[in-house]
Order: structure tokens, then sequence, then C-alpha cells
């Protein structure tokens, strides 16, 4: 139920503080914003654990690339990382993981899942970081270039469209 609160307490947020919307909330650790291309979407994140430190959790928002063309899609990307990561003003994480087709670019913050109190604040980290990966990301992911893409096709890991669970 922690996310799922989470969640309901996010949409509610977006919807008075900001035109993006994201799917219904549902206890998970990420809700997915939609970004204007199939195989392509925004995601925040809301983690009880962390990928990077000691710390109980994390948030982030990031661009998620699934599909048969992801690694196309991910190889233009980082021929525009330092012009994406100058838009966006910080530094990203790429993350291409072995054996997947799944890729991510984003940012994270170490956060506490269980500090209610701070949710708040968290909500604003995450629209503040939305709303900027939407502004910079969505012309660029509706410009990359399908052509020499291999064919669509069911990946084991695409199946629902829906972000993989992935702990570091």
């Amino acid at each position: 139920m922690l996310q799922l609160d989470f969640w309901n307490g996010f949409s509610e947020h977006l919807s008075t503080h900001s035109t993006l919307k994201g799917i219904t909330p549902r206890a998970q650790h990420y809700m997915s914003h939609a970004i204007g291309r199939s195989g392509c979407s925004l995601s925040t994140v809301f983690a009880t654990w962390s990928s990077e430190s000691e710390e109980p959790g994390e948030l982030r928002v990031e661009l998620t690339l699934t599909g048969s063309k992801s690694d196309h899609f991910y190889g233009q990307l980082t021929q525009i990382k330092d012009d994406i990561e100058q838009k966006l003003g910080t530094t990203l994480t790429w993350h291409r993981p072995e054996g997947k087709t799944m890729r991510r670019l984003y940012q994270r913050l170490d956060a506490d899942p269980n500090d209610q109190a701070r949710w708040p604040d968290y909500y604003t980290w995450l629209r503040e970081r939305l709303e900027k990966f939407h502004s910079v990301l969505q012309p660029i992911v509706g410009s990359l270039n399908a052509d020499d893409a291999p064919p669509e096709t069911m990946d084991a890991d695409e199946g629902s469209g829906e972000a993989e669970t992935e702990q570091a």
C-alpha cells in the first residue's frame, strides 16, 4: 500500500500543479507518462530500494526505451548526450544492461520512502524533473530516425509495455 498511497498523492499533485498526467496509480514502483512515440515513455520511480547507495530508497525520472528499436534509438541519443544533459541541466545515468532490450537514461535522488512527511517534497522533485524531461526529450524522441532499425517484434522483457523491475 505504501507505493499506491504515494502514487495517489503524486497523481493529485500533478492534477493541481502540472499539465502532465500519469496512468492510474497502482501499487508498483513506477508510473508511466506518455512522450508521443511507441516504445518510448517517461517514468517516475518511487523505489523502496536504492540502485546506488545505502539509502532505503530512491526517486528517479527516466526516459525508458523498449522493444526492438530501443538499442537503435539509444545509440542516436548517446550521440547527442552532451546536448541532452546540457539542456536538462544535469548529468544523467545512461543504463544499457547486457542481455536486455530496455534502455534508460535517468536522474535519481536518494529518498526514504517511509518518511511520509517528505512526500510533498518528493512530489515536487519528481514533477519538476518530469516536466523538464518532457520539454527537452519529447522533440528529440519525436525526431529519432527509425530507418535501418530492426522490425518491431514482441520481446520477452517488453511483454506488457511496462517498465521492468530491476534492482542494482
